[in-house]
């Protein structure tokens, strides 16, 4: 309490006010995350150049293997959905030389509403993405894709392996491989989430009444208060 105002975050609001709408899934969707060992050469500006052999590496011959699952798109054309597929921002540049099939909806954050992409999504699939935690709130399943997950967090990224735990906290299956990871949401689409992971998702954001920017302006005007 000396430290930290319990108040939700901000964003949650509208998040919330979109999920109560409860549209009808419209989507499975891929959302990964980068890894640093990806970046090219420093060049003009905040760009980097992009890497020749880019869709040869690991990171993408995995991510190409889960999106080309005969598995998803069945599933797909069975409910009418979209696969949509959006890259973290540093991979954004490589979907012009793109070798994905054309049934694959791809996207840019740029030109995306992120939260509604959420709360339509009947699946949200990624690897270590924060944005899981968005997709729990929205109470959508979420599978978590993590082939590469020992290199990982042996310091190939800026993440560090802590005390929280993709399967003791998370929000739903760790997969290893992208046929894991297919079936992961095909049991997802047949018997619903989890009871496991929808009461994670409900214990981890007890608030839940839209009062979170009030309750952080609050927070604010108290400390300043204080002096």
């Amino acid at each position: 309490d000396l430290e930290v105002s319990m108040t939700g975050l901000p964003r949650f609001d509208r998040l919330l006010e979109l999920s109560a709408e409860s549209p009808p899934p419209r989507r499975v969707l891929v959302m990964p995350t980068w890894r640093r060992e990806l970046l090219g050469a420093q060049a003009r500006g905040n760009r980097r150049e992009l890497l020749p052999d880019f869709w040869q590496t690991p990171y993408a011959t995995q991510w190409r293997a889960l999106l080309e699952s005969p598995v998803l798109h069945e599933l797909c054309e069975h409910h009418g959905w979209q696969l949509t597929f959006v890259p973290h921002p540093n991979m954004q540049d490589y979907l012009a030389t793109s070798p994905l099939p054309a049934g694959i909806d791809a996207r840019r954050f740029a030109d995306i509403d992120v939260q509604r992409l959420l709360v339509e999504s009947a699946v949200v699939i990624t690897d270590y993405s924060s944005l899981a935690f968005d997709a729990a709130y929205a109470e959508r399943p979420v599978v978590y894709f993590q082939f590469d997950r020992d290199e990982f967090f042996a310091g190939t990224h800026v993440y560090r392996r802590g005390a929280w735990s993709y399967e003791d906290k998370g929000f739903g299956p760790v997969t290893t491989t992208a046929d894991e990871a297919a079936a992961a949401v095909q049991r997802i689409v047949d018997d619903g989430i989890a009871p496991t992971y929808a009461q994670r998702m409900r214990d981890t954001f007890p608030l839940r009444d839209r009062r979170c920017c009030e309750r952080v302006v609050q927070a604010v005007r108290a400390i300043d208060a204080s002096g």
